[in-house]
């Protein structure tokens, strides 16, 4: 039997390098807890998506669950696969997984949490019934992207596109497929388990929202996301140092050897640059631009708005400092007029 293997792929760099740095901690703390598996993280060039509401987002999962169906499509019966988000860091031995009796394993919320799954951890064990499925959660990926009102439907329930479509899937039998759910406290701790994160018992964590901010916008939080955040800049203070070590032959462009290049004083990773506090202006045509929706409520008219990135990323910070909703920072902001 071949040995397991944990894929995952992203795209160009984002903000202050983010997505080269994600995906470095991700290899090393894989290579570091699953030393017998092949791992395969890597940046793809997208392909072009003419659709004409496609957001950045939707389209970059989209073409993440193409790539995934195709490694599924192409493993021999019986491989063994983890297809990870790239924002994940893996903290513990992934072996245990193959225990359960599945043809595919998701991952389930926290109870009370709106969205009852995330798919960015799936774990797979390669059949014809797990490639079946693959191709089904890919096509109706597809037909979600060119039907708004299908996807607006399964969007309130699930969220995404992805998980949008992968909630369409779960309760219908004829995929034949033996599908398993894995508690997101243990297999991919996220906004709904953060808060109880143990040490020890939680094997991979999802570097999303609140705290992917906390960590690259300098905003350390309290209690459990604190320590996450330290945790994941003592992995990347790992990872930038055995890539630097003699007998790896790596290839950083500038960009990414920009983005880690360690300070004098410790050795970190120089922070990003400061967000500018907002102002209560917005430019004609700045460059980058960020498209933002108004916020929807009783009353409200419904409008887009394009605003400097660099105010948005200064909300940002200001609502993982009040620990408030993205939303309802940017709404108290319309509503007193600083937008």
């Amino acid at each position: 039997m071949n040995a397991p293997r944990l894929v995952s792929c992203y795209f160009g760099s984002g903000a202050a390098g983010q997505w080269p740095r994600l995906a470095r901690v991700l290899e090393l703390s894989a290579r570091r807890h699953c030393p017998e598996w092949q791992v395969d993280v890597r940046a793809i060039v997208p392909t072009r998506l003419s659709v004409p509401t496609l957001t950045a987002a939707y389209a970059q999962n989209t073409q993440k669950l193409e790539w995934w169906a195709q490694v599924i499509a192409a493993a021999p019966d019986g491989d063994r696969v983890a297809l990870l988000d790239a924002d994940t860091m893996v903290l513990a031995s992934l072996d245990a997984v193959w225990e359960h009796p599945f043809d595919l394993a998701y991952t389930t919320r926290a109870e009370g949490h709106p969205f009852p799954i995330n798919a960015g951890v799936i774990f797979v064990r390669v059949t014809e019934q797990s490639r079946a499925f693959m191709v089904s959660w890919r096509d109706e990926n597809r037909r979600m992207l060119v039907d708004s009102q299908r996807h607006n439907t399964w969007r309130k329930k699930f969220g995404g596109i992805n998980q949008a479509a992968l909630g369409c899937l779960l309760p219908q039998a004829d995929h034949l497929a033996s599908l398993c759910a894995l508690p997101c406290a243990e297999w991919n701790c996220e906004d709904s388990t953060w808060e109880t994160f143990t040490p020890g018992a939680t094997r991979i964590v999802h570097i999303k929202s609140h705290l992917r901010r906390a960590i690259f916008l300098g905003v350390a939080g309290s209690g459990s996301l604190a320590r996450l955040v330290t945790l994941w800049r003592e992995r990347e203070r790992e990872a930038l140092a055995d890539l630097r070590s003699p007998g790896r032959h790596q290839v950083m462009t500038a960009r990414q050897e920009e983005a880690v290049q360690p300070s004098a004083q410790n050795g970190a990773p120089i922070a990003p640059p400061p967000i500018p506090t907002p102002r209560p202006h917005l430019q004609a045509r700045p460059f980058p631009m960020r498209r933002r929706g108004r916020p929807r409520g009783p009353g409200t008219i419904a409008t887009n708005v394009r605003i400097p990135q660099s105010t948005y990323d200064a909300y940002c910070r200001r609502a993982t400092a009040a620990d408030k909703p993205l939303a309802t920072v940017l709404r108290e902001a319309l509503v007193s007029k600083a937008l």
